[in-house]
């Protein structure tokens, strides 16, 4: 598992075939919307963008997603100094960080300097989901929550987007951009997932770039 972001980042930069040309890095955000397991989230899409090649028609970025995921209710066991236990009603609080890079490729003879543009995406993505658990209320004079027991954990997965876009001009160095994408998982082994078991994932944003450097 650990030799995957590398292999995946090889062939990544092999689809790119990288040319020396003029360049230039592109600041991108979004708000986004995510359907998995039939469950709907908003959240945020930001990043890097390395624009390159003769024409401009290749882009690699780099950047983050972040969702905070549905609240779950749960039955937590405090004791007292006898070990009677006492049941709290309580939460776990959830929220979804994405890493990823990702390879985009203009079609259809489209140029970042024409008005308009539509792409492809491929990339590689890791999904690191963070929860606590947010006790409820109980006479913690009397009470405790038994020593070591776990009241944060994370866990990760691998993930695989693959999509398309279409931007276009607002001026030259400010740009909107629209995106679908589906994710899907790279974690299952003999049908079992390993981290999380989220699903497939389906990315829908809208959003805008900006031009930070000329190179």
């Amino acid at each position: 598992m650990k030799k995957f972001p590398l292999i995946t980042l090889a062939a990544l930069l092999s689809f790119a075939g990288i040319k020396p040309a003029a360049s230039q890095i592109w600041l991108l955000a979004a708000p986004d919307a995510m359907i998995t397991g039939g469950d709907f989230y908003v959240g945020s899409d930001i990043k890097v963008g390395w624009q390159y090649g003769e024409e401009g028609t290749e882009m690699l970025g780099l950047g983050t997603r972040y969702f905070p995921l549905e609240n779950v209710d749960i039955t937590l066991f405090v004791w007292d100094t006898n070990f009677v236990t006492l049941e709290v009603p309580s939460k776990v609080k959830s929220s979804l960080l994405e890493i990823r890079y990702e390879y985009r490729h203009y079609l259809f003879d489209t140029e970042p300097d024409d008005f308009y543009g539509f792409y492809t995406i491929i990339g590689a993505g890791m999904w690191i989901v963070s929860s606590k658990i947010v006790p409820g209320q109980y006479d913690k004079a009397i009470y405790s929550i038994p020593e070591g027991f776990p009241m944060k954990y994370t866990n990760t997965s691998w993930r695989l987007p693959i999509g398309f876009g279409f931007d276009w001009t607002v001026m030259g160095n400010f740009w909107i951009f629209s995106e679908a994408e589906i994710e899907l998982p790279a974690n299952e082994v003999n049908g079992m997932y390993v981290g999380n078991d989220f699903g497939a994932s389906i990315h829908v944003n809208v959003g805008a770039r900006f031009m930070l450097v000329d190179l």
